[in-house]
């Protein structure tokens, strides 16, 4: 059975990506998503992809079925996340959220994301 999902990157796609991973900027796992559509674009194994980027079957072909309904850009990028988000600051009341009194000790728990 072939695969249901298909890369097949234009020349301007391909490029793109390939400038990407070489100058390692973005994040890790932009750049994994990167390689996983180049590495699909040239017709590499679904089992040699797994071994070589040491992803999961469902990680990759959840890549390429991104990159078929939404694009490469979408595919590589992440998604919004959903969850609680009560220690962004509003614009112009940076920290009034999970700060205390003046001179008390700084909340941490912005450190790790959360607010409980």
């Amino acid at each position: 059975m072939g695969k249901k999902h298909r890369v097949v990157l234009t020349n301007d796609q391909r490029r793109r990506l390939q400038l990407l991973v070489s100058q390692g900027s973005a994040s890790p796992r932009t750049l994994t998503r990167a390689q996983i559509l180049l590495l699909a674009d040239a017709q590499t194994g679904d089992e040699a992809i797994a071994g070589t980027m040491r992803v999961s079957a469902g990680r990759f072909e959840r890549v390429r079925k991104r990159f078929a309904e939404d694009g490469w850009e979408a595919a590589i990028e992440d998604r919004q996340r959903s969850g609680s988000h009560c220690c962004q600051p509003e614009v112009g009341r940076a920290g009034d959220r999970c700060s205390g009194p003046p001179g008390s000790q700084p909340d941490l728990r912005m450190a790790h994301g959360g607010c409980t």
